[in-house]
């Protein structure tokens, strides 16, 4: 039972709960899809008040088999809808700005480089110094994740006198 002007609860006023065959709505192969069973299923959803977020509701579960909100829902009209949301997610990735790299720092002289480990970015001119190997590789990667730039790393620095 609904009141005027609100929505119909799902599933309680589905109009598929009262019918007499509800097998209708799983058909079990190409075949059973065509046939008057199905056809019937989905002639009932046409009507149904709420056939619509019976249909939503399918495809948020990703229903793999079924007659949900008047469609025939097979595995691969679900694989299609799961390749069309990674193209569509895909193209919003490509749309996004990537960030513009840090601003060129100049090396520091030989003299600080002493025992320091130092890698140059092969992209641009941006240089990471540090006292361990775990410094520089973990700045090196944080550039690299933001500029997909690579690094050529050049161990510690010696001092010629």
């Amino acid at each position: 039972m609904t009141v005027e002007g609100q929505e119909p609860e799902y599933p309680q006023a589905a109009s598929c709960l009262n019918d007499p065959d509800p097998d209708a709505w799983f058909p079990t192969g190409p075949a059973d899809a065509l046939s008057a069973r199905t056809r019937h299923a989905m002639a009932v959803c046409h009507v149904c008040p709420v056939k619509a977020v019976c249909g939503q509701q399918a495809d948020q579960r990703e229903e793999m088999f079924g007659v949900w909100g008047g469609e025939l829902h097979t595995y691969e009209r679900v694989r299609a809808a799961r390749t069309r949301q990674r193209r569509a997610a895909s193209k919003a990735a490509a749309l996004v700005q990537v960030p513009t790299p840090p601003a060129p720092t100049a090396a520091p002289p030989a003299e600080v480089l002493a025992g320091m480990h130092v890698a140059v970015c092969a992209s641009c001119p941006t240089v990471v110094t540090g006292r361990t190997l775990g410094e520089v590789t973990g700045d090196a990667g944080q550039h690299s994740r933001e500029t997909g730039h690579s690094w050529t790393y050049s161990g510690p620095q010696t001092v010629s006198a």
